[in-house]
């Protein structure tokens, strides 16, 4: 009897192992592609399509294991006015206090370049991008510049709903960072991610690999110049 049920135990398993080999896959995706998300929180089509144009998803694999799973949002002054939109519309914001808000994002875009970054590693003590002595270095480039390092990496709540409705990719399994850069070159005082700006990447690496997460400005550009 039990020499009859081996077959079935053997082939369920490996149907087991290609789904999950072909979940592993998907997640390959190019570093300068939007990530799509279906989430549960029910906000707008209008954020939904501009948090997803400014969204990057990568992972790191050292043959089957997954070290990291990263996922990086530009703060672009085109997301922020589709976030204060959406917070507005959520928190019911009349004119004055929504011009407020939105003053607000502008200031804070004019002195940082701010990233929302969210990251699963397997290990605890792999989760110290905050720290000094981190395991990761996490940088950021305009085109083929230098590459920069953060003015601040500070780990948020992740149990935060608003947070969690505005990034859906928060999820109680990855830690949760805002990572702010300059706005301007520290040397000439130049704007870093100028109207001439053509691509931007978010650099987050260590012994373990690099996952890299870029956005084609001058496409996205087009599309919101339409």
């Amino acid at each position: 009897m039990i020499m009859k049920h081996q077959p079935k135990k053997c082939l369920f398993f490996v149907i087991i192992a290609l789904i999950l080999l072909t979940i592993g896959c998907q997640g390959a995706k190019k570093k300068d592609q939007p990530i799509h998300y279906t989430p549960d929180s029910q906000f707008n089509p209008e954020y939904k399509t501009v948090f997803e144009l400014w969204t990057r998803e990568d992972r790191i694999y050292k043959g089957f294991d997954c070290k990291l799973i990263a996922a990086a949002t530009y703060k672009s002054i085109q997301f922020r006015k589709a976030y204060t939109r959406e917070y507005s519309q959520l928190y019911r914001l009349n004119a004055a206090d929504e011009e407020k808000f939105y003053k607000d994002q502008e200031n804070a875009a004019d002195t940082y370049n701010e990233f929302i970054f969210a990251a699963y590693v397997p290990e605890k003590k792999w989760d110290d991008f905050q720290k000094e002595k981190s395991t990761w270095k996490i940088y950021l480039r305009v085109d083929d510049g230098a590459w920069i390092t953060p003015v601040e990496i500070r780990k948020l709540e992740r149990n935060n709903v608003v947070l969690k409705h505005f990034f859906p990719y928060v999820t109680p399994w990855k830690s949760v960072y805002l990572v702010r850069f300059p706005s301007r070159h520290r040397e000439t005082g130049e704007t870093l991610v100028g109207d001439m700006a053509g691509t931007l990447t978010f650099s987050v690496s260590s012994v373990l690999g690099s996952a890299e997460m870029a956005w084609d400005l001058s496409s996205e550009k087009e599309i919101f110049d339409e």
